[in-house]
């Protein structure tokens, strides 16, 4: 009995020894794409364990360059901690089995296979995915899904929360398609992604047996999907994100895809809205101000400090225009919680000028006001703060607006040979009467320079002189006013012409050769004198 009882023990130890391996946390450590500590042992190993596994990647790893794509085929808990993975003209990553959590990694530079979908993932047979708190921007794909596709059979649904979807392209859905399965976004940013096929859904697209099953609180441009509750449509990149073309920079050694001062993106988000994160890509707390920034950069607080208004001094009764608000700094944080945007309107006389949410005003009868637009943001710490900009004096009259320019005359020059002079001339532009703000430019007219002098352009405002030859000639500038996308369409322009002169540079008085010669018969002619009344 007590040797068959510990034959039995031996086999029990046996059995639990030959079991399924346990559950294992993997950490990267360095930027390499292969051997000890990289993220592609690291992915390897979690697919050979077969559990659900967590690799994490250590806080000195910023940029991990890959050389070819990697498979994952089991459960996986990915946690970039702000990491940045590029593709080398090849996809980075193939998720065909398991789910797989990725969270705080920027994907770029992933490049589909020819003739496939998915240019920085692909999510494909049973498998599933969540990306939470990612950016994916420059991704490729010929067929679909610029950033990601979802291909995927399995009944859960790929999600996606927080994320920036940006300057990705494909043949279809340039940002995010959905070919077979369900995925489901919150708090995304899909804008500025391109598709280079027919079909609407550039920057989200579901097609085939794809469904996109759930759209809350996103900064959309393009989609064939639903907006959904709390969600924004037909969303343009320049509105959204700081720089225009989109570049990714640099937060916290994190690369993401900043926000304009008055992005729709800021504080989209309410703070009851379920599945919320706690923190960022770049591992900032949410929410800093009144809400949640929809995608993977939650904006602090930029103290706003001035507000500049420009634009039309003339309204032709009957007419309307609109107005340009330039606050300072550029990324200051903007309360669009009561105005769009965080500006208010307003304006000294209502009975001459009318002014909507968007300050488009609209002229009323003749008469002369003011208009003030109110940028309202934040102080640095949090607080409520506005900033109003100078009035703006605004007429209303019957004639139709002609812009006029206005060119000062301008002295002439003299300059030597091969001397170089700058001349900047003075150019008012004005809409009847009123002085406006118009771009110009300067054109040197004249062609009977004769060698005697170069006139160039620099910069469209101002005239580079350069001295060749000795001589006189004349100079003729003319001033054309820049009214594309201004609203005027009648404009004059202005000349000046002024006289050049080149000439040698005169002889300093005194001293040189010519002195000393001077000297010399002086003093001879002296001797002589001196020699005869000898």
């Amino acid at each position: 009995m007590k040797r068959a009882h510990s034959v039995l023990t031996l086999a029990l130890l046996a059995c639990l020894a030959a079991g399924p391996a346990s559950a294992a946390t993997f950490t990267v450590t360095t930027e390499a794409d292969g051997g000890p500590g990289s993220l592609r042992q690291a992915v390897a190993s979690a697919n050979a364990n077969g559990e659900s596994n967590v690799i994490n990647v250590a806080q000195g790893v910023r940029t991990i360059r890959t050389s070819s794509e990697m498979p994952i085929t089991s459960n996986l808990e990915l946690d970039g901690r702000g990491v940045t993975i590029e593709g080398n003209s090849t996809r980075i990553f193939n998720v065909s089995g398991g789910t797989v959590a990725f969270r705080r990694i920027t994907f770029t530079k992933g490049t589909a296979p020819s003739l496939q979908s998915g240019g920085a993932v692909l999510v494909s047979g049973n498998a599933n995915a969540q990306f939470t708190n990612c950016t994916f921007f420059g991704n490729t794909a010929s067929v679909a899904g610029g950033a990601v596709c979802v291909d995927s059979g399995s009944l859960n649904s790929t999600t996606f929360q927080f994320c920036t979807i940006a300057g990705n392209s494909a043949a279809s859905g340039g940002g995010v398609a959905v070919a077979n399965g369900v995925a489901s976004f919150l708090g995304v940013i899909a804008v500025g992604n391109r598709s280079t096929g027919s079909g609407a859904g550039d920057d989200l697209r579901f097609e085939g047996t794809g469904a996109i099953s759930s759209v809350r609180y996103n900064v959309l441009g393009t989609s064939n999907a639903s907006a959904g509750p709390g969600s924004l449509t037909n969303q343009k990149a320049e509105d959204v994100f700081l720089t225009a073309p989109l570049k990714l920079e640099s937060v916290k050694d994190v690369q993401v895809l900043k926000l304009a001062g008055a992005s729709p993106a800021r504080d989209l988000v309410p703070t009851a809205a379920a599945g919320v994160v706690s923190i960022d890509a770049c591992g900032t707390p949410r929410p800093q101000l009144g809400g949640y920034d929809a995608g993977a950069f939650e904006a602090t607080p930029v103290a706003l400090v001035s507000a500049d208004l420009t634009g039309a001094p003339y309204v032709q009764l009957g007419h309307s225009a609109s107005y340009d608000v330039r606050f300072f700094p550029v990324d200051a944080s903007l309360d669009g919680s009561v105005h769009p945007g965080g500006i208010e309107w307003v304006v000294g006389d209502a009975t001459v000028l009318s002014v909507d949410r968007y300050g488009r005003v609209t002229a009323l009868r003749e008469g002369v006001t003011t208009l003030t637009a109110v940028v309202h943001g934040w102080t640095a710490s949090g607080a409520k703060a506005s900033a109003s900009s100078r009035p703006l004096t605004v007429r209303v009259g019957r004639d139709a607006p002609i812009v006029l320019l206005d060119m000062a005359p301008i002295p002439d020059q003299t300059l030597t040979p091969n001397q170089v002079r700058v001349v900047t001339p003075t150019v008012r532009t004005t809409l009847n009467g009123e002085t406006l703000a118009v771009p110009y430019t300067l054109q040197v007219t004249s062609s009977s320079t004769a060698g005697v002098v170069d006139a160039a352009v620099l910069d469209g405002r101002t005239i580079q002189l350069t001295g060749r030859a000795l001589g006189t000639t004349s100079v003729a500038v003319t001033a054309s006013a820049n009214l594309s996308g201004s609203g005027y369409s009648t404009a004059t322009t202005t000349s000046r012409s002024f006289v050049v002169t080149v000439r040698e540079q005169k002889s300093g008085k005194g001293g040189g050769c010519n002195a000393a010669s001077s000297g010399l018969a002086m003093a001879l002619a002296a001797a002589f004198l001196l020699r005869r009344r000898a």
